[in-house]
This record gives structure tokens, sequence and C-alpha cells, in this order.
């Protein structure tokens, strides 16, 4: 896992040179993979998370040991808006059939947004931890990732097929002959042993926990999206994800215990 040290301090009082705190790290059993990098001015350090510590792989995780072992707190990031959101189990939205395959899946409808350029101290955090810059609304999904420990995706809501009582987002196992073109552009052939998103269509639109598909995501000339996040099977996630050989950094979340709350 890298961590761009500036953005580990953001959390965390950092009272050890970058150089110690790889020391340190190490000595709590998250080795130091090799020297330590600087991109764009920014130092930053790679981490092995070899243990079943989901909750290592983000920066407020390892602010969260560090601080264990410095004795002090963390410095959590502030809300400044609180949207109001009518939760509930609106049925024209999501419906899951597979529910051995996940413990959660939540999704939220967003009106009115604007795809553009991110703000540079959003893409500088991505590029730091070696992940591009796509649009805002894709870079905030990766920087709460990265920042939390928790994948998210957004859809795009005019590219979903819609169908007669039938939910948005449908959560299945995938059928064999099915196919999914991933946003990375490669075919995959889908079966039994997938968690597939499909849409009112009953089309796949992505691969649970893996990946989105190309034709859901997001443009320029989105103005609705639909904002997913889930907590799935682990054992069925690494398996599709070593079958397809499809390592994201989301499926190296979820193949491990991700807490479900």
């Amino acid at each position: 896992m890298l961590i761009p040290i500036s953005w580990l301090e953001k959390y965390i009082d950092l009272k050890h040179t970058p150089e110690q705190f790889g020391k340190i790290m190490t000595e709590l059993e998250f080795m130091q993979d090799g020297p330590i990098k600087e991109i764009n001015g920014e130092k930053v350090i790679d981490l092995e998370v070899r243990q079943n510590r989901p909750d290592i792989l983000s920066v407020i995780g390892v602010a969260r040991e560090y601080a264990a072992y410095t004795d002090q707190n963390i410095k959590y990031p502030q809300q400044v808006d609180d949207p109001s959101i009518e939760w509930g189990r609106p049925q024209n939205l999501l419906s899951v059939t597979s529910v051995n395959a996940v413990k959660r899946f939540v999704a939220v409808d967003i009106k009115g947004v604007t795809i553009k350029k991110s703000p540079k101290w959003l893409r500088d955090a991505l590029e730091a931890y070696g992940i591009p810059s796509i649009s805002n609304a894709v870079d905030i999904t990766n920087y709460v990732m990265l920042e939390y420990g928790i994948p998210l995706h957004v859809f795009d809501y005019r590219k979903l097929g819609k169908g007669d009582g039938k939910a948005i987002l449908n959560l299945r196992r995938g059928r064999g002959g099915e196919t999914l073109e991933t946003w990375q552009g490669d075919t995959i052939k889908l079966s039994s042993r997938d968690i597939v998103i499909a849409d009112g269509k009953d089309k796949p639109v992505g691969l649970g926990g893996i990946t989105g598909g190309l034709k859901s995501g997001t443009t320029e000339k989105t103005k609705r999206l639909i904002l997913e996040a889930a907590n799935y099977d682990h054992a069925t996630i690494r398996r599709s994800s070593l079958n397809h050989n499809l390592v994201t950094d989301s499926a190296l979340r979820h193949s491990k215990f991700l807490p479900s709350n």
C-alpha cells in the first residue's frame, strides 16, 4: 500500500522522519517495500499488508496504527456539508437476489451533477498513490477508497437500462454465456461464480467488488448518477479476481474481511 507522507500527516502528527516511520511500520509487521519514493516532490512509502488486515488498507488505517504506537489521537476528516438523504429501501433502486454473496448493498441517487476535471489537490493525491485522474466523480470515489478503505462506484443513470417492475441495480450471480466489457477495455466471460451488478434490463454493468462496466461509466454528459457501495463475500471476490486476472484496488480490499458497517 502506497502512503503519501503529506496525506498521512493530515490525520496524525508524524513524530518521526519518513525513514524512521518506515522502520516502525516494519517492526509492526507492515514491511516497508523498497526505498522511499519521490513523486512530484511528494515522499511516498510503500508498505506490505500481508496479514488479513483490511483496516490497514487505507491512509487513515495506517495513521490509526501509528497513533496506537505513539499514543496519540487521530485527526479524522471534518464533514463540512451534511446533505439531507432519505434513507430507506426504494423498490426502484436496488434489488438483491444473491443474498449470500453480499452483506450490505447501498446506493444513492444523485441528481444535478457536473462532471469535470478534478481540483489539483485531488489529482495530486491520486497521482502520488499511482491512480490516474479521470474526472471529479470517479476521482472522489478513489480518494475515499484510499482514505477510508471503502471501495465505491458510480454509474451514469441514463446509461442504465430501465425495466418495468425492475430495480435500477440488481445484484445477482452471473450466468453462463454472459459477458462484460470492463472500463479497462477487456471483455470477460461471466459465470455463476461471479457476483454481477445488472441494470433494469438485466444486463451486466459491473463485476461486483472488482470493476465497473465501460458502457455504464460517467462522462462529461452525465447529469445524474448512482453512487454504490457494498460489502461482499470476500472468498467469492477473491476467486473471481483470480479467475479473470483482474487485480484491482477494489478487489484487494473486498477480498479481505471488510467491516460491514
